[in-house]
């Protein structure tokens, strides 16, 4: 919901509900399996920001999404001041903030000792490089004193370079980072971060017919767990892949994709030692203006087999995606899905027989408004 209150204000907020009466298990948190402690309405709060917009210069303050360039690195709702100024063809940004974490220390402003917090600055800036080509950057630093005595510095860097005019779209996403981790090592040393993440992809429309391809790769660290070395990238787990089971669900992400689990969670950061590399393929065809079917085929491995057991392949995704739209608000999802894993993934996500890869199959039905 957005109220426009005029003289340049406005106000959004943003609610998603749903009923869990149908399992004691909350799909809404970030563990999925854990129980919801009552059958009842879930509803969780995603925004809730004011804002000024004069002719050049905005500010907005509350709980937003913010996003960098390439999405790779910082794609949260997080609470945050930002300013922004625009010239001609032109944006700066600038912004300060806190991810989630699982620190509660109060609602109230004196009840915080500011010991466990984080703090998120950034700068973004976007320009037209022409009237079909665009650039982003964007440059932040993270401080993270959750765990006292182990302080997580990050600075990150990301480039996204964009383009293309009436049926084709194209990116090229860059992101690099340097940090440390105090007291994380074996034996209680500094941990020093160098990672980095690629990605790129087009889509191209035919008449009614689109295609996409997306390719991915996020850096892995080295052979050895727990050394002063980390080289595993620090991000969003989110991309534009196609994939609905090896990455996220844009219309519903339970937090449980095949890239998440993986590897682990700092914070709102996901990082996978044995890195990653995704290609995938997508063909739509809008049978009307109502109904669009989507087939994706995916391929994923790791960039370090030697941090899975020595397994490099992840496994093949082909799922089957439909929309039927009943308005401009409303739709109807059908989905079908098949996922063939290979030995990284069975090494790495397998609790009980970590060579096990049977065919996993699938299908969901979900009824979509948004207002």
């Amino acid at each position: 919901m957005r109220v426009n209150a005029g003289q340049g204000v406005r106000v959004q907020y943003q609610l998603e509900v749903g009923w869990n009466t149908w399992s004691s298990m909350d799909a809404g948190r970030p563990n999925q399996y854990m129980g919801g402690g009552a059958p009842g309405l879930v509803a969780r709060h995603k925004q809730a920001w004011g804002e000024w917009r004069g002719d050049r210069l905005s500010l907005r303050a509350g709980f937003q999404r913010v996003k960098d360039p390439t999405g790779l690195f910082l794609d949260h709702s997080m609470g945050a001041l930002s300013a922004r100024y625009r010239l001609k063809g032109q944006r700066i940004e600038l912004l300060a903030g806190q991810l989630p974490d699982t620190s509660f220390e109060g609602l109230e402003v004196r009840n915080d000792n500011y010991a466990t917090d984080n703090l998120l600055v950034g700068l973004h800036y976007r320009s037209k490089l022409g009237e079909s080509l665009h650039l982003a950057l964007g440059a932040y630093h993270l401080r993270d004193y959750r765990v006292i005595g182990r302080t997580f510095a990050l600075s990150t860097g990301s480039m996204r370079v964009s383009g293309g005019g009436g049926s084709l779209k194209f990116w090229v996403d860059l992101a690099g980072q340097y940090g440390s981790w105090e007291a994380s090592a074996v034996g209680g040393g500094d941990v020093q971060i160098a990672t980095y993440a690629a990605q790129a992809g087009l889509k191209k429309r035919l008449d009614q017919l689109s295609l996409g391809v997306n390719l991915l790769a996020l850096s892995a660290d080295d052979d050895s767990d727990g050394n002063e070395q980390m080289g595993a990238f620090f991000g969003s787990a989110r991309n534009q892949s196609g994939t609905v089971f090896l990455t996220e669900d844009e219309t519903r992400d339970r937090y449980d994709n095949i890239d998440e689990r993986l590897g682990s969670y700092w914070g709102s950061l996901a990082f996978t030692p044995a890195g990653l590399s995704i290609a995938d393929v997508s063909v739509a065809y809008q049978v009307s203006e109502r109904y669009i079917p989507r087939l994706t085929l995916a391929y994923a491995v790791t960039l370090n087999p030697n941090r899975a057991l020595g397994h490099r392949h992840v496994g093949a995704e082909l799922s089957f995606t439909q929309r039927l739209k009943l308005s401009s608000r409303a739709s109807v999802l059908l989905n079908a899905l098949l996922f063939a894993p290979g030995g990284a993934a069975a090494a790495m996500i397998n609790d009980i027989d970590r060579e096990a890869t049977e065919l996993l199959y699938g299908g969901s039905l979900a009824f979509a408004l948004t207002f």
